[in-house]
């Protein structure tokens, strides 16, 4: 429609600023897969809200997806004509409107049946619920009912099922990472004759293929009380890793190792871990920062110097917006929302913050030429900005560090040389 071409230009490139911004990589593997030509239904993970369809149309541009969100999203007429004209489609658990609202899955499912007609891809988020964690949870059986009725519609067309790992190292930090693992497609109409025949079985047989095809692509932590675990092992690798992908192979690996461990290693692990992560927190560093040899004084004061002469005017220019997104950010009451939260408000913000640059530029100087030139500027001074902040906050740490007295420099190191020591058999 004329309204979701509109807001999808007017909001592309501001969005992608954003993401740029707020997210040091956003990489991916196989990501070809999904531009496959023909009707699919992507089945992702959910661990961040209104976030991971964002994410997921800025990385796959300029494919055009439409996706699937909670029917409760839609209880404010507002909210529901803004999503409408987007292309999003509403799906009703029982837990939001009881069986009532899974009655009206029937119309959610005729408008994905018919934008695959017209040979486009549906995003499904396949568990069902969005939680922050390190564990792939048990996929719907409405997807694969879903898949079947669509394939059944299809006809000759082969309807293909594509798995999506998503996968962020800290979906809440800013500067943190991203990444998507696309795995082999789901050829649907295999399971279609069985379907005709015995439904619930060929559901059943379905639901589990996806859930195996999933598994593999995203870093899964079979027990949820190791958690904290995992993230805090992936840091002591994180300074060793060149690059994303060897990063999310460590990552993977060590999910693995963990899930096979007895109980008892487990639960040291977590408790050191945890011991270990919560004393740098306290201290103001990270985790990775915890040197064996610590660096100069001198060299990091000189970076930070250096650096931020060149990184100062777009930190001047931006933080403001970012750190009022931050506190109102912090209003909400799920941490799954909280990104999504985020990058609204710094959205929204820093649109309002460049027009007051533009309208001031314009009418001091008589010309609109000159605040567009002004703004650009500004775009300039934060692009620099983010290509200096992660290594400004590193040598920062370093600082912090530099600045401990020995013993806590000490105890630290020997909390790390147990956590490395326990974590050997993830090896």
């Amino acid at each position: 429609t004329f309204a979701l071409n509109m807001i999808w230009h007017l909001l592309r490139h501001p969005l992608a600023f954003v993401f740029f911004f707020f997210f040091r990589y956003i990489r991916g593997m196989n990501l070809e897969r999904v531009f496959k030509p023909g009707p699919a239904l992507l089945i992702l993970n959910h661990p961040s809200a209104f976030t991971d369809p964002i994410a997921f149309t800025y990385v796959f541009f300029p494919l055009r997806t439409r996706y699937m969100a909670r029917g409760d999203v839609f209880k404010n007429p507002l909210a529901a004509f803004f999503f409408n004209q987007l292309g999003i489609i509403p799906i009703y658990r029982i837990q939001d409107q009881g069986k009532e609202g899974l009655l009206k899955n029937d119309t959610s499912y005729t408008q994905v049946i018919e934008a695959l007609k017209k040979g486009q891809k549906v995003i499904v988020f396949a568990e069902g619920i969005c939680i922050q964690d390190r564990r792939l949870k048990p996929i719907k059986k409405g997807v694969a009912r879903l898949a079947l009725l669509a394939q059944q519609a299809l006809g000759k067309v082969e309807l293909d099922i594509i798995p999506i790992g998503v996968n962020y190292t800290d979906p809440c930090r800013f500067r943190s990472g991203l990444w998507y693992h696309v795995g082999e497609p789901i050829q649907v109409n295999r399971y279609l004759q069985q379907y005709l025949q015995q439904p619930a079985k060929a559901q059943y047989e379905l639901m589990l293929a996806m859930h195996q095809s999933l598994l593999p692509l995203v870093t899964h932590v079979d027990d949820a009380r190791q958690q904290n675990t995992l993230p805090v092992l992936e840091k002591l690798y994180a300074n060793t890793l060149k690059t994303p992908k060897a990063f999310w192979d460590k990552s993977h690996q060590m999910a693995n190792a963990l899930n096979a461990l007895d109980l008892n290693t487990r639960e040291r692990l977590e408790q050191t871990a945890t011991e270990y992560s919560k004393t740098c927190l306290g201290l103001g560093i990270l985790e990775q920062d915890v040197a064996e040899h610590p660096t100069a004084f001198w060299k990091s004061m000189f970076a930070i110097i250096s650096l931020g002469c060149i990184a100062w005017p777009g930190l001047v220019i931006h933080v403001p917006v970012f750190w009022i997104a931050r506190r109102m950010a912090r209003r909400v009451k799920h941490v799954e929302f909280y990104t999504s939260a985020l990058l609204t408000y710094v959205l929204i913000g820093g649109l309002l913050w460049y027009g007051v640059f533009w309208l001031s530029a314009a009418v001091f100087f008589n010309s609109a030429f000159i605040g567009y030139l002004f703004v650009l500027l500004f775009l300039i001074s934060g692009i620099i900005c983010v290509f200096c902040i992660d290594r400004l906050r590193m040598h920062w740490r370093r600082i912090i560090w530099w600045r401990m007295d020995q013993s806590v420099k000490e105890s630290l190191q020997q909390k790390k040389s147990e956590l490395r020591i326990l974590s050997q058999s993830l090896n």
